[in-house]
């Protein structure tokens, strides 16, 4: 009796370990997303040259950013996620100075750096191998 509840346990474990993980990644898509369209209210605000209005709309990024920066290291390295603030950080500057190309390209690296990371940690053949 004690093997087949030891083996009961195990899959049980295993269940509960795939749910959570399946769960955290589609978690983490649908904060990505959100992150990104708020990249492109963003964006839209500086090539207007609306700086005051993208660099509150950026704030609410950054703001997002600093939750998804806390819970995200379950599972992502550091390394990326550091990477991101470092991007948020000079596209700060760079609207703070009223500087569009160098934004823009701030802001695209920041999008792309999102993106990565969501997909980085995505369950899939490209991501296993």
């Amino acid at each position: 009796m004690k093997p087949m509840r030891m083996i009961v346990g195990a899959v049980a474990l295993m269940i509960v370990v795939v749910v959570a993980g399946v769960a955290f990644e589609r978690i983490m898509a649908a904060e990505a997303e959100r992150i990104l369209h708020a990249l492109r209210d963003v964006e839209k605000a500086i090539l207007d040259n609306r700086f005051e209005e993208a660099l509150v709309l950026l704030s609410h990024v950054e703001e997002r950013w600093d939750r998804v920066g806390r819970t995200w290291p379950i599972v992502v390295d550091h390394h990326d996620i550091d990477h991101v603030s470092e991007t948020l950080i000079r596209l700060r500057q760079y609207m703070r100075f009223g500087d569009v190309e160098n934004s823009v390209v701030e802001l695209s690296a920041a999008a792309y750096a999102v993106g990565k990371v969501a997909s980085k940690e995505s369950f899939s053949l490209t991501t296993v191998f």
